[in-house]
């Protein structure tokens, strides 16, 4: 194919033009003028696929050009304007070649000249058609690219969302567990312990209050995601009707392409919307998690200290008898009372010697060992 230089004019030059419009690379005017503007897309395109810059567009460039189109359409009519565009160029040097060198009639050079123009003009509407229809293309798959990602997020959301429900459960089992425990600790440990104990647990639940609000703050960042992932749907669907209208003869490309351009930024705005959203869910899942790590440090060491003795620490009821207890071995021995079936004592003055010997052996044997 010809090598195009700025200042080159013609139709190759305007169907480069398009491409680069397309491809997002050249925002100007399709006028067939290689200008500043054109160059400078040409040289950022060549940079972008490591070919250049280079002077002019060569057949690498066009190779590259084509490469980069065929992910957005591979629309058959493509093919057949590149075909048209090759066969007006034709068709004018052929009736510029006619006019330079051969003596033919006025009237005849008069009558080709205007079947070229003719052509011209039929490759000139079938190029604005094709760069419409693959900017309306390119536009679409944008738009269902956004819709795919913006659905990604939701079963990230979803995932993020279960993650919170089950540690809040833990953290409900680890209130729960410590409230057994300081219930076991008031019946085996001293009031003061119990009380710190009580005092660890009212801290604890203190530091989760706010998580069912977070909670349910979350649930509803997940349903917000839900909607968004329709919203994003809803455009699909919308600017996929709106391509197919691309089909209908004498159609206004231009407000196709507008409309899809509308639904473009309505699943983009989703997708953004649905990330913000997201974030939030993380920032909720992390702070859970981490009241999580600090309640159960705060509540670990409650119930592991060993049971207190049932029998009281403290002077011994028997105290004022250990005189009796130190001459026990120089006084007689006597078996106790019989006792009536389930009739306990009532008192010390239903006990015997030996009963009494018995207990303070105890109550000494348990102040030795404190």
């Amino acid at each position: 194919m010809e090598i195009l230089v700025k200042g080159s004019k013609g139709y190759l030059v305007k169907l480069l033009q398009s491409y680069l419009q397309v491809l997002r690379y050249y925002s100007g005017k399709i006028d067939s003028d290689y200008g500043d503007m054109t160059q400078d897309a040409v040289d950022k395109f060549q940079t972008d696929v490591g070919i250049g810059p280079k002077e002019g567009v060569d057949d690498d460039t066009w190779n590259k050009l084509e490469q980069r189109l065929e992910p957005i359409t591979k629309n058959l009519e493509l093919q057949k304007f590149v075909q048209q565009i090759g066969d007006a160029q034709g068709a004018i040097e052929t009736a510029k070649n006619k006019v330079e060198t051969a003596q033919i009639a006025a009237e005849n050079a008069k009558k080709e000249a205007e079947s070229a123009k003719t052509a011209i003009d039929k490759a000139k509407n079938e190029a604005e058609l094709a760069s419409g229809k693959l900017v309306i293309s390119a536009s679409v798959v944008k738009v269902r690219e956004s819709a795919r990602r913006t659905g990604l997020i939701y079963d990230a959301a979803i995932a993020l969302y279960k993650s919170i429900q089950n540690t809040q459960t833990e953290i409900n089992e680890i209130i729960k567990t410590a409230k057994e425990n300081v219930a076991k600790i008031r019946l085996t440990s001293p009031k003061s312990e119990a009380d710190n104990a009580d005092k660890v647990v009212a801290n604890a639940e203190k530091q989760v209050k706010e998580i069912p609000e977070k909670v349910k703050n979350a649930e509803s960042l997940k349903s917000k995601v839900e909607n968004k992932v329709k919203e994003a749907s809803e455009a699909t669907e919308k600017a996929e009707a709106e391509e197919t209208k691309v089909a209908i003869p004498f159609q206004n490309l231009t407000e196709v392409q507008n409309a899809v351009a509308v639904q473009e930024k309505a699943a983009k705005d989703a997708e953004t919307a649905a990330k913000e959203a997201l974030k939030d869910i993380q920032s909720a899942q992390q702070t859970i998690s981490e009241l999580k790590a600090k309640v159960e440090e705060d509540v670990q060491n409650l119930g592991n200290n060993e049971a207190a003795s049932p029998i009281p620490a403290g002077p011994s009821n028997f105290s004022p008898l250990w005189d009796l207890f130190n001459q026990k071995d120089n006084l007689p021995l006597t078996s106790p009372p019989a006792e009536a079936p389930n009739q306990p004592p009532d008192g010390l003055g239903d006990i015997n010697l030996s009963t009494l010997i018995h207990l303070f052996e105890l109550d000494k044997s348990k102040q030795t060992n404190k």
